[in-house]
């Protein structure tokens, strides 16, 4: 029922099943043993490529809109029997605070009454309006048919609402990524520091790089994103250059798949890195995710995995290379890329000319090469020079320049 902890586990591609599948009504039944892992990864449905973080108590308008594009919005709440108004399918807990139970929001009423929420006057809402909620407890008493209305006010109704953005299943074929745990640590970079990554890329197919995605959990931070093939070990801002683009996050804390403007051919055994650049206009630090070993509150702990030289940080832009797997700590930073397989687009061509030699007879000829596959893509002859004839061969000298025409002719008779 943690929202936090779920949205890290499901960008990294665990789940979601279909309904049909694994029934939630057979949730029970799993409690001890679990689901056999074929449901991670095989029998996946959905991918969760990002989500967002809104306070719905500061900005409920922006949930609202949330609802409409996405169809859901996750919130948690205090659950306690005494807060249900059974006649008018409503909740008000006026008193507690700090979630417990996970739901989600499906829609609103401004207009439906504070005097919905009990008779006593002073125990009231101070004002109309009310979630619409959508529960897990079937036509429990506590909902009518799975749903209840939860006041604007309720004081035990978690801050963050959840917006999750899933795609299909197939959209990408691989999912490149060293933040496997599902913790929700982060770290500070100043203003135009850097976050990178240095990926290998597996598989025996050519890969399109098609999307990347990172962690922040700043607003509105605008961020300079490069992307290189074959980096030196320890530096992602070193290799060949492949593409830069530039933006703003939205408004809100999450996980951000972008898709990019220009695809990216990656062949396997090479290397290629993800970097971003970032600047917090609201501030002179850009807070981002990172995948780390710790335990939060007492009652969960996380365990990341990670090697030399694959997440690197520069603090600032005058600072060199940090490696994360060097701190007291091991972490990296929460990036990942997204792949598609495909033959060669041969986007990258190289055009050589081997020039033909009279004086040898031997022909030249001109070629053409894909520079990211090396496959030669076309090559025509140059046939060598044969003959020359010239229009005339003797003049009369009358004081005037003479300049006969010329015409070369190769081996198979062309002029």
């Amino acid at each position: 029922g943690n929202y936090n902890f779920s949205v890290v586990s499901m960008m990294n591609w665990i789940g979601a099943v279909d309904e049909d599948t694994v029934p939630y009504s057979k949730a029970a039944e799993t409690v001890d043993q679990g689901l056999d892992t074929e449901y991670e990864y095989n029998r996946d449905t959905a991918h969760l490529q990002s989500y967002y973080r809104i306070n719905i108590k500061e900005n409920p308008q922006a949930v609202k809109k949330a609802v409409m594009a996405y169809g859901a919005v996750g919130v948690s709440y205090a659950d306690d029997p005494m807060c249900y108004f059974y006649d008018t399918n409503a909740y008000y807990n006026s008193t507690t605070s700090g979630g417990g139970h996970a739901v989600t929001v499906v829609g609103w009423d401004d207009t439906f009454s504070r005097t919905n929420f009990g008779t006593d006057v002073a125990k009231q809402p101070s004002r109309d309006g009310a979630w619409l909620i959508r529960n897990s407890w079937g036509s429990d008493d506590m909902s009518r048919n799975g749903y209840f209305w939860m006041s604007y006010e309720d004081a035990s109704i978690s801050s963050q609402a959840f917006v999750f953005d899933f795609e299909r299943a197939d959209n990408y074929s691989y999912n490149y990524q060293y933040d496997g745990g599902n913790g929700i640590s982060r770290i500070k970079i100043n203003n135009n520091g850097m976050a990178g990554d240095i990926f290998k890329v597996y598989g025996s197919s050519p890969q399109i790089l098609s999307a990347v995605s990172l962690g922040i959990y700043d607003t509105n931070v605008k961020y300079k994103l490069s992307i290189y093939k074959d980096p030196d070990a320890g530096n992602p801002t070193s290799g060949t250059l492949a593409a830069t683009q530039s933006g703003t996050m939205p408004g809100y804390a999450g996980y951000y798949t972008i898709p990019l403007e220009k695809q990216i051919i990656l062949y396997p055994g090479h290397t290629f890195s993800v970097v971003y650049q970032l600047e917090n206009p609201s501030g002179n630090e850009v807070t981002i995710f990172v995948d780390t070993s710790y335990t939060n509150g007492g009652w969960i702990s996380f365990k990341s995995s990670t090697a030399a030289g694959q997440s690197l940080l520069k603090m600032s832009s005058t600072s060199g290379w940090y490696d994360l797997h060097t701190n007291t700590t091991p972490m990296c930073a929460r990036i990942k890329a997204f792949t598609k397989t495909t033959a060669c687009l041969h986007t990258d061509q190289e055009t050589s000319v081997t020039k033909a030699d009279a004086s040898k007879g031997t022909d030249g000829s001109i070629t053409t090469k894909c520079k990211d596959c090396n496959i030669t893509l076309s090559k025509s002859n140059i046939s060598a020079p044969n003959k020359i004839v010239l229009g005339n061969d003797s003049y009369t000298y009358d004081g005037k320049t003479k300049e006969p025409s010329v015409k070369v002719y190769d081996k198979t008779g062309k002029v």
